[in-house]
């Protein structure tokens, strides 16, 4: 019973870190440079000063977006444009919390599927030892005396 908790909990720590993964590594509708249009291209290059990265395409709520990248020195943007060229919002992308949620998340993953393999080994261990202490039990080999917590003759 406990095994089967642990075990469930270790797998949700390992969907969350590979959800988390998933998320800051997936590469969203991104689309070719040449395919935005240039209405959109001369809205941002009036919004900002900088070069245009990349671009993706979105539909978020109902209303179509063109969400450029812009990088200006060390300043990268992000500038969301509609297909008339409207800017609707235009933002600093900080992205130094996504590496570190990144980690997080891989940590999350991969630490908790080597926990799950080392407690299934450790229990593989117990029944294992379990069982050796009953057969030589019923063949009634020796005096042995099975100490507790003390799997070794």
């Amino acid at each position: 019973m406990c095994y089967g908790i642990i075990c469930l909990i270790l797998l949700i720590i390992m969907m969350i870190g590979s959800a988390i993964v998933n998320r800051l590594t997936a590469d969203e509708g991104s689309i070719d440079l040449s395919s935005v249009p240039q209405i959109v291209l001369d809205a941002v290059y009036k919004a900002t000063n900088g070069t245009i990265t990349a671009a993706e395409f979105e539909i978020e709520a109902g209303i179509e977006i063109y969400e450029v990248t812009v990088t200006d020195g060390d300043v990268e943007y992000e500038v969301d444009v509609s297909p008339e060229g409207e800017v609707l919002d235009l933002i600093i992308d900080d992205d130094s919390d996504d590496d570190q949620l990144l980690i997080y998340g891989y940590v999350m993953a991969y630490g908790g599927a080597f926990v799950l393999v080392c407690y299934g080994v450790c229990m593989y261990k117990k029944y294992v030892g379990d069982m050796f202490w009953e057969k030589k039990k019923e063949r009634g080999e020796g005096n042995l005396v099975k100490k507790e917590g003390n799997d070794t003759l």
